[in-house]
């Protein structure tokens, strides 16, 4: 069944040679990178879970609403017990092809340790524990939506019910990540105009793939475009929640011995994050 097509809407044969414009346009304002808020798509123990449940085969299908890069340095060992915010974090949409260089700590953060992510020595390779890795940890939030959206007979109203999860690209990850959006910007396409194909082969590895016939080109009446629009909105707005500074209280819990009050538990307490409407997958 065709998506239901508001009166007035241009007609579909030049819906879409708008589309195919607006498309090309699109491609340009994203991230062509060189080869948050939300629930969580867990990779834990190597497992590709959502709520609790595991995706068949480790796979799951997607819509890329948006991403951005975060960095999180902590200047001390991981306190279960005291669990709090990053000493330093920097947010930045991928917004253009050179959104890396305005990554800088965000205004939450009480001590920066530079007035940039670019030459900061945390951010550098070495500079981990391992004497490997960054001790500033480096990764890409990605903002989705389930591609089950497009198989509804009203697809606009499916995309505005749908919840928006996060998946987290590990550092070790980015790399693969950014020749996936590469090879989507070439077909002169955003990331969000293709089903992407999320994958955990292995505990260390995640993969990303356009699913064959992902092509959204087809679905995208004005209705849909609108909907996909006002859902990209609400993921940036997501993506950019910041963690929060610890309040006195808080502090004064974590610097106190065992044993008396501990700070509350679960790093989403730390954040402002609304709570996303829709359905539950």
């Amino acid at each position: 069944m065709a998506p239901h097509t508001p009166k007035n809407a241009p007609s579909t044969t030049t819906a879409l040679i708008n589309i195919d414009q607006k498309l090309a346009e699109a491609a340009g304002s994203t991230a062509v990178e060189k080869p948050s808020g939300g629930t969580k798509i867990s990779t834990k123990g190597g497992k590709l879970t959502y709520g609790g449940t595991q995706f068949p085969n480790n796979e799951v299908d997607v819509i890329v609403l948006e991403f951005a890069a975060k960095n999180t340095y902590y200047a001390g060992a991981y306190d279960p017990d005291n669990v709090a915010p990053p000493d330093c974090f920097a947010i930045e949409l991928a917004v253009g092809k050179d959104f890396e260089d305005n990554l800088k700590p965000h205004t939450n953060v009480e001590e920066p340790v530079n007035p940039t992510c670019h030459g900061c020595k945390w951010n550098e390779f070495k500079s981990a524990d391992n004497g490997k890795g960054k001790a500033c940890k480096n990764r890409r939030d990605l903002a989705v939506i389930p591609a089950t959206v497009l198989d509804e007979a009203d697809v606009a109203k499916a995309i505005a019910d749908a919840e928006i999860a996060v998946f987290s690209v590990s550092p070790s990850n980015i790399s693969v990540w950014k020749g996936f959006v590469a090879g989507i910007a070439r077909q002169s396409l955003p990331i969000w105009g293709v089903t992407t194909r999320i994958g955990l082969p292995s505990v260390f590895d995640q993969s990303f793939q356009v699913v064959d016939g992902g092509d959204l080109k087809p679905k995208l009446t004005q209705a849909v475009w609108d909907a996909l629009e006002k859902k990209r909105a609400e993921a940036r707005d997501l993506l950019v929640v910041p963690y929060e500074p610890l309040s006195e209280e808080q502090k004064a819990q974590a610097a106190a011995p065992k044993g008396r009050q501990a700070a509350p538990s679960g790093r989403s307490a730390r954040f402002t994050a609304p709570v996303a409407a829709g359905k539950k997958k």
